[in-house]
């Protein structure tokens, strides 16, 4: 199934095959602005999500070492409160 028209005219082929090259050519420009566009965004993004991720790691580390704090000083009291009730039991 050709979807060539027929040309009455030589004049008439090159003009079609003319306005059909610029179409080509208008979409393949338009597709490579696009990508265009669509890399940078990606970029962009890819940066803040790894910034956001550093952040976030931070955050846990700092929230891990508060736990870890936060562990020791229960354990201490644990041990006075256990120290208190076993010296007043004797």
């Amino acid at each position: 199934m050709d979807s060539t028209p027929n040309f009455d005219t030589p004049e008439e082929e090159i003009n079609y095959w003319k306005k059909a090259a610029i179409d080509y050519i208008k979409q393949r420009d338009e597709a490579r602005e696009e990508l265009h566009e669509f890399t940078s965004s990606s970029k962009e993004l890819e940066l803040e999500l790894e910034t956001e991720l550093q952040q976030s790691e931070k955050k846990l580390a700092e929230y891990r070492s508060n736990c870890n704090r936060l562990q020791l000083e229960l354990d201490t009291e644990r041990k006075k409160t256990l120290d208190f009730y076993t010296s007043a039991s004797t």
